[in-house]
C-alpha cells in the first residue's frame, strides 16, 4: 500500500487539514479558492489510494467510508457508515487499512473501527488453551519433584540396608529417619516453543477485592506486528446521561511502573446493536488492533513496558478523550509469555 509521503501534494494538503487539523469541507474550500465537490474528490481520491485500492466495496460505500473517517458525515448518515463497518467484513477492511495510513498524519483523530469477532474469539480460546497447560504443567511438575524426592529416599533406605547387611548390623529395631522438614522443589515452568506470537492476558476484578463486576483480557501480536486486544467484562453499571447534558461511559487503559498510562479508547456502542444491548445489561465485548488507526499504535517491544490493564468509568461529552484515568472499575496485572 502507499503512504502518505507517495500521494500528490493537493491530495496530501487536503488529508491534513481533514485529518490532522480537524477541518470541514467547506473550510478547506474556502482556504483553497475551490468548490467544496473538489475538496471532497482529492480527499476520497488519496484515501482510495491510501487504501491500496477500491477494494472489494462499490462506489456509494467507499465514498459513505471515506467522510466517515476524515468525520465530515452528517448524524443522519453516521449510523448508516457503522452499521456498514458492523455488518461487511470487506468494507471493515478497506477503511481499517484506510485508517492505519491516516493515523501517521501528525494529530491525527480518526473514529473508532470495528474489531473482527473471529479476532476476538481467537485470542480468548488462546489466552483459555495457555491457562489449560499452565495447570497441567503445575501438576507434571509437582508430581515429577515428589518422584525424584521419593527416589532419593528409596536410595537412601537401599543404601543404609546395605550398609547395615556389610557392617554386619543386625539390630532390628534400628531404623532410618528421613527429615521432617524436606520438602520438593517446584521445577521451573517451561516456555511452549511452538507459541507463533507472544501473548498474555489479566483477570480483571474491582480494585478493592470482592465481588462486583468482573473481565479477562488477551493482548497478542497480530500477524502484521500491531497488538491485537481482546476483553470481556460483566456486571458494569450501565452508562447514564446526567443532566448537565453529559454522559458516562467506559474507557480502556494501560499503564507500568515507568510509563504514564496509555489511553486506548472508549467502548463504542454505536458500531452495532450487539454491542448496544450488551452494554445496556453491564457487559461488554470489545476487540480492537492497536495499530495506530482508532487506537494507540502498541508493537510488542511497546507492551514490554506494560504491567496492568484497567477500565475506567469516565463522565465525557460526546467521545472526548480524557487527559486522565477516571474511576478505575476493573483492573489485571498483565502475565504470559512476552518474548
Amino acid at each position: 500500500m502507499a503512504g502518505l509521503a507517495d500521494l500528490q501534494p493537493d491530495r496530501r494538503a487536503v488529508l491534513q487539514l481533514l485529518v490532522g487539523r480537524g477541518r470541514g469541507y467547506d473550510q478547506i474550500a474556502e482556504l483553497l479558492q475551490l468548490s467544496e465537490m473538489v475538496v471532497r474528490r482529492r480527499a476520497h481520491d488519496a484515501i482510495t489510494v491510501l487504501a491500496g485500492g477500491r477494494g472489494d466495496i462499490d462506489d456509494v460505500q467507499r465514498a459513505l467510508l471515506c467522510d466517515y473517517l476524515v468525520g465530515e458525515l452528517p448524524a443522519s448518515r453516521r449510523a448508516e457508515a457503522r452499521t456498514l463497518l458492523a455488518d461487511d467484513a470487506a468494507a471493515r477492511r478497506w477503511a481499517r487499512g484506510a485508517a492505519a495510513r491516516l493515523s501517521a498524519i501528525p494529530g491525527a483523530q480518526l473514529p473508532e473501527l470495528p474489531a473482527e469477532d473471529e479476532e476476538v474469539a481467537e485470542a480468548l480460546d488462546a489466552l483459555d488453551q495457555r491457562r489449560e497447560r499452565k495447570v497441567e504443567l503445575e501438576k507434571e511438575s509437582k508430581l515429577g519433584a515428589w518422584l525424584v524426592v521419593a527416589g532419593i529416599a528409596v536410595a537412601v533406605i537401599a543404601a543404609v540396608a546395605i550398609l547395615a547387611f556389610y557392617v554386619g548390623n543386625k539390630d532390628d529395631d534400628a531404623g532410618t529417619t528421613i527429615g521432617s522438614g524436606d520438602t520438593p522443589t517446584e521445577t521451573a515452568e517451561p516456555t511452549s516453543s511452538t507459541d507463533a506470537k507472544p501473548i498474555i492476558g489479566a483477570d480483571l476484578a474491582p480494585p478493592s477485592g470482592g465481588g462486583g463486576p468482573a473481565g479477562q483480557a488477551v493482548l497478542q501480536e497480530s500477524e502484521q506486528g500491531p497488538i491485537k486486544l481482546a476483553l470481556n467484562a460483566t456486571g458494569l453499571q450501565p452508562p447514564r446521561a446526567l443532566d448537565d447534558g453529559r454522559g458516562t461511559d467506559y474507557a480502556f487503559w494501560m499503564d507500568g511502573p515507568d510509563v504514564d498510562p496509555l489511553y486506548l479508547g472508549f467502548y463504542n456502542t454505536e458500531d452495532s446493536a450487539e454491542a448496544r444491548t450488551n452494554l445496556s445489561k453491564g457487559n461488554i465485548k470489545l476487540g480492537a488492533l492497536l495499530d495506530g488507526g482508532s487506537a494507540p499504535a502498541v508493537d510488542a517491544k511497546t507492551l514490554e513496558k506494560y504491567t496492568r490493564i484497567f477500565i475506567t468509568r469516565e463522565t465525557v461529552s460526546g467521545q472526548q478523550k480524557p487527559s486522565k484515568p477516571g474511576t478505575v472499575v476493573l483492573t489485571g496485572q498483565l502475565e504470559g509469555v512476552r518474548a
